[in-house]
């Protein structure tokens, strides 16, 4: 059988496992059945180049076999995937959990990578008299680098996402309101709100928010509120705001806007 084919249907697999993984939610009756079928597909593109290696004689055989090891270890990676699901027949303790969640994708990738380098250089030598074992392996070897600087990649994010940090190198570290600007405050005689039009977690949000609330401490009848854009547009509307990355200053009708950078 065609290596195309065979890494379609590896591919195939692959995508339907991460479509039943990430599309339906945990509790969703469609998940088991989905990812299973993933999985399947997944089998069956390894049993059909198993058999057709095989079945093959002398170095055409020798070539085939070269691409088992790469479906076993992306198999591999997706059975190390499973032992991190709540699901899975075989609990772990939390720290196996994360070291697996760490390992499964390097695996998955340093079978996965080379194993579609080796495909599609396969499928251009398919229909010579002879099988180039030294090209084959080569490809092979271009992939697994590509693997192990993904994987390189996937473990420096996952330590980055558990050791972050912030450093914060700027001159003055707090806002804080004038004197001035506190009298006006306290001075106030009618409603006035403050809306922060942000979107979540904003570095700049977090910043200017207790510069704010100290003032609107200061008197009843300031009110500071925050408004995402994208998510709040009927609030936006009222505001007469169409993007996020400012702060508008409201007195009934008016309104006044105080562009940032976000």
């Amino acid at each position: 059988m065609r290596g195309a084919i065979l890494l379609q249907l590896y591919l195939l697999g692959n995508f339907v496992l991460f479509l039943g993984e990430r599309y339906f939610g945990p509790a969703h009756p469609l998940r088991p059945a989905v990812s299973l079928a993933g999985v399947a597909v997944v089998a069956l593109a390894f049993l059909l180049r198993l058999v057709t290696a095989l079945r093959a004689t002398g170095e055409r055989r020798r070539v085939l076999l070269r691409l088992i090891p790469a479906y076993l270890a992306g198999g591999v990676g997706l059975l190390l995937y499973g032992l991190t699901l709540p699901a899975s027949p075989f609990p772990l303790d939390a720290h196996t959990v994360a070291i697996v969640r760490i390992a499964w994708p390097m695996v998955w990738l340093a079978g996965s990578v080379p194993l579609f380098f080796m495909e599609m250089s396969l499928r251009g030598m398919w229909r010579a008299p002879k099988l180039e074992t030294r090209r084959l392996f080569e490809a092979g070897i271009g992939g697994l680098t590509v693997a192990l600087v993904l994987s390189w990649l996937v473990a420096l994010n996952f330590v980055a996402d558990k050791k972050d940090r912030r450093i914060d190198l700027r001159t003055l570290k707090d806002l804080l309101p004038s004197g001035a600007t506190e009298e006006i405050v306290r001075n106030l005689t009618e409603p006035v709100t403050v809306t922060l039009l942000f979107p979540p977690a904003n570095d700049v949000a977090e910043r200017i928010e207790p510069y704010f609330r100290k003032l609107a401490a200061l008197s009843p009848h300031l009110e500071l509120e925050h408004v995402d854009v994208e998510m709040q547009p009927k609030r936006a509307r009222e505001l007469r705001a169409r993007q996020n990355g400012a702060v508008m200053l409201s007195r009934g009708d008016t309104h006044a806007s105080i562009r940032l950078d976000t």
